[in-house]
């Protein structure tokens, strides 16, 4: 199990669609300042921001199942949390 979710992990595939949700989360974070926007279309933006978390969260799982508990994934992972 763990070759084939290195497989994944270490796919281009996999990085290029990672890097198009982080443009699109980037798209929506733009879009958020606008409160006009946020008003037509709170219950969109609500549910892309749920999407996307769980995107990043199940990435996170699979390169810690990927990589195992080496302190540089752990470092990298609270490091994130620590930006979010």
């Amino acid at each position: 199990m763990v070759e084939r979710v290195q497989k994944i992990v270490g796919n281009k595939l996999f990085n290029n669609f990672l890097f198009a949700i982080i443009l699109l989360s980037a798209i929506i974070i733009g879009l958020e300042t606008y409160p006009e926007l946020v008003r037509e279309y709170k219950v969109i933006l609500s549910l892309a921001d749920k999407v996307i978390v769980a995107i990043f969260t199940f990435e996170i799982i699979l390169k810690i199942i990927a990589h195992g508990k080496k302190p540089g994934i752990i470092s990298l992972i609270h490091g994130m949390f620590l930006i979010l």
